[in-house]
């Protein structure tokens, strides 16, 4: 059984700097690091639901495909992470994670209709879980997000012992 005394890293699995235990034991913790880049999970659902469009409805023909097709191929082309281009088309996505329990669906992909305002939005299910639009609100105007970095300062108490009586689940 775990008790204070035994120190912090008895709960973290894995190789562990010192360092960590240290930061513990004195309260004053600064964490910082980076957001996920909207822009780029937006392209891969851009992918993903163009491609169920593809398999539900074959290869799609026009100026709205040609786009979808020009914003994935600037993707895959970018010299790197950092340098992807902003995608309007992919910011204006209509995205809708579902956190329950089970999924929606038990297929990979499930063609869908959402009812968000007075128009319904067709899209596509993903994994039974993630439901993306197939229409965007493209919108040229709106920028990438510059400002991805989070930095928290937490205080960390004194130990505490004791037991444990019941649990809320």
């Amino acid at each position: 059984m775990w008790t204070p005394e035994d120190g912090f890293a008895l709960l973290l699995s894995g190789n562990i700097d010192p360092a960590i235990e240290e930061m513990l034991r004195s309260g004053e913790i600064e964490l910082a690091g980076l957001l996920p880049d909207e822009n780029r999970y937006r392209l891969a659902l851009l992918k993903h639901s163009y491609l169920a469009v593809c398999l539900q409805f074959g290869i799609l023909e026009g100026a709205d495909s040609d786009h979808v097709r020009r914003d994935l191929i600037a993707a895959r082309d970018a010299a790197g992470r950092m340098n992807v281009p902003h995608s309007p088309l992919a910011m204006g996505l209509t995205v809708i994670r579902h956190n329950g329990a089970t999924a929606l669906a038990s297929a990979p992909l499930v063609r869908a209709i959402v009812h968000l305002g007075e128009e319904p939005i067709e899209g596509v299910l993903l994994a039974g879980r993630v439901f993306v639009s197939w229409s965007s609100t493209f919108n040229p105007d709106q920028g990438p997000d510059q400002n991805r970095h989070l930095q928290v300062s937490m205080q960390v108490g004194k130990p505490i012992s004791g037991t444990v009586t019941s649990v809320d689940s």
